[in-house]
């Protein structure tokens, strides 16, 4: 499944000339000119060096290449809005897909659960939709 994300990876290739992994809350760093938009990744520029997490087209398109979410808690999200507190837990989720860590994969999906919690209990229902996509990520870890 490191293939659907390496989507994510080839773009931010494609458009600038130096790309790492971000070990931040963004999925990558990148300098050099953007070359064109990006559609599945947003960047943002800060002390010259472009922060680039998923963008929420880029979110929809993973979601079509992963299977389901056996979860079906998690179900009630599809489909919602995409929040920026949301695509930073997916950025950490796809950083775990191109490098796993030992232990980490407990982590994000407890992550994912407690954000899931907070939308609930704040009847935030409309947001989440890529908590959706971090529930598929979760459960191929």
């Amino acid at each position: 499944m490191a293939d659907a994300a390496a989507i994510f990876r080839r773009e931010a290739e494609a458009r600038f000339s130096w790309v790492r992994r971000d070990r931040g809350s963004a999925l990558y760093i990148a300098r050099g000119p953007l070359s064109a938009p990006a559609l599945l990744l947003d960047a943002r520029e800060e002390d010259g060096v472009y922060r680039l997490t998923p963008s929420e087209e880029g979110s929809r398109r993973l979601s079509a290449l992963l299977p389901p979410c056996p979860d079906r808690s998690m179900e009630q999200f599809r489909g919602g809005s995409f929040t920026g507190e949301d695509l930073l837990l997916l950025a950490r989720g796809l950083k775990l897909l191109e490098a796993p860590a030992p232990g980490e994969a407990e982590r994000y999906m407890a992550a994912v659960h407690s954000r899931a919690a907070v939308l609930l209990r704040t009847k935030r229902q409309p947001d989440g939709g890529a908590l959706w996509v971090c529930a598929q990520i979760a459960h191929i870890l």
